[in-house]
């Protein structure tokens, strides 16, 4: 494990998704469902490591988490455990929790979440090989078909919103990386991004910078690499960069945020041995590689704050625990900074 990291014990879990969000109010807060007792857990972690129950009172699944700008408050979307169906959860002013339907139940394999002017945005991936996505206010959702697969790779899908409001979407369809854009929420223009093997835009995280331009980390199956691809506004075009492949079983389970300072990717991917690692990239052309953890890990969530800190949320498989890693030294502009030199070693993680 890299010096400069700290790493936490969040809970003790088996969970099928984790979900992080740094709140309004600074803090990380966490969402997950454990496999194994059937619970779901909302946490959140206060400035000085320590974690505090919100008491999410809903059996389901999938959990995804995103605050509302217009009131602040957290909202949970997760699939119901008995009837399937897509539910929203939130907490009013005094902490009491209440919860709606969104959209009827979809047979869903994997779900992403936005949350916006009281609406919901949100896609996800179904056993039959398709990908969707859907919208819902108060009066009513709508889902839309982005493809069926029809080759052996599952689908997923990662989304994003534009500032705006307007979705963005990433997903792979047959071993093909797609960027999908739409002004209407129902029409919708798709782009190939990457076709360059038989099997590649796996575990695309997509992601958009202070202009609005998407970013994307993916998996190339067939090659075994961590790839990025970028969208040049002034060329419009994109660019895909090769970031890590040197190992075998290298660069899938992608999760990817961007500095805010600065609009630099930070990559958390599984390396060899089902390792944590990171890939950021510190000046142009110049990215720096880190082994955050070595346990068997197959969820992880990324976040960085307006400092610069990073939080990485993964599965410790090894040990049935969640944990978070926490690295308070901040690269910027292609050097170091440091948030407290008595707090953390600074140690370069070449």
């Amino acid at each position: 494990m890299a010096d400069n990291w700290s790493i936490e014990t969040v809970a003790t879990a088996n969970p099928d998704t984790v979900d992080m969000e740094l709140g309004p109010d600074g803090l990380i807060h966490i969402v997950f469902h454990d496999e194994i007792t059937g619970n779901n857990s909302y946490l959140r972690r206060d400035s000085s490591g320590t974690y505090t129950d919100l008491n999410f009172p809903y059996l389901g699944h999938h959990l995804q988490l995103d605050f509302e700008p217009a009131n602040d408050h957290a909202y949970v979307l997760y699939i119901d455990r008995d009837s399937g169906d897509f539910m929203l959860a939130w907490q009013d002013f005094e902490g009491n929790w209440d919860n709606k339907v969104v959209s009827a139940a979809h047979d869903a394999q994997t779900l992403c979440f936005e949350q916006l002017n009281y609406e919901q945005y949100f896609a996800y991936t179904r056993s039959t090989g398709e990908v969707r996505y859907g919208f819902a206010d108060g009066g009513g959702s709508l889902t839309t078909s982005m493809g069926v697969t029809t080759g052996s790779e599952v689908p997923e899908v990662s989304l994003a919103l534009r500032s705006d409001g307007a979705p963005r979407l990433s997903y792979n369809l047959d071993g093909v990386l797609y960027y999908a854009k739409t002004t209407n929420l129902i029409n919708w223009t798709s782009t190939v991004i990457d076709d360059s093997s038989n099997a590649v835009g796996l575990f695309s995280s997509l992601a958009l910078d202070s202009s609005d331009n998407p970013s994307i980390s993916y998996h190339d199956d067939w090659n075994t690499d961590l790839k990025y691809a970028w969208y040049n506004s002034f060329s419009s075009s994109w660019t895909i960069s090769m970031i890590d492949g040197l190992t075998s079983s290298t660069g899938d389970l992608t999760s990817m945020a961007l500095d805010p300072r600065n609009d630099y990717p930070k990559i958390t991917y599984r390396g060899i041995d089902c390792s944590v690692c990171l890939s950021e990239l510190v000046s142009s052309g110049l990215w720096i590689k880190t082994e955050v953890s070595d346990v068997l890990s197959r969820r992880r969530k990324i976040r960085v704050n307006s400092q610069g800190d990073t939080f990485i949320l993964f599965e410790d498989g090894d040990n049935d625990l969640i944990r978070l890693a926490v690295d308070y030294r901040r690269i910027f502009s292609g050097g170091f900074e440091t948030a407290s030199t008595d707090e953390w070693d600074t140690t370069s993680p070449q």
